[in-house]
């Protein structure tokens, strides 16, 4: 691969704060939702 090329390549668009916290709390939820808790979610 050549120098060019690796550099066009973008890891991830930049998410904004709102959007990963709401990510994070549907996945929390959906960890409570899913099943008894364990460890790690108590």
């Amino acid at each position: 691969m050549s120098s060019a090329s690796t550099s066009e390549v973008k890891a991830s668009p930049a998410v904004a704060a709102e959007d990963r916290l709401r990510a994070d709390l549907y996945n929390f939820i959906g960890l409570l939702l899913a099943g008894p808790p364990d460890q790690m979610l108590l």
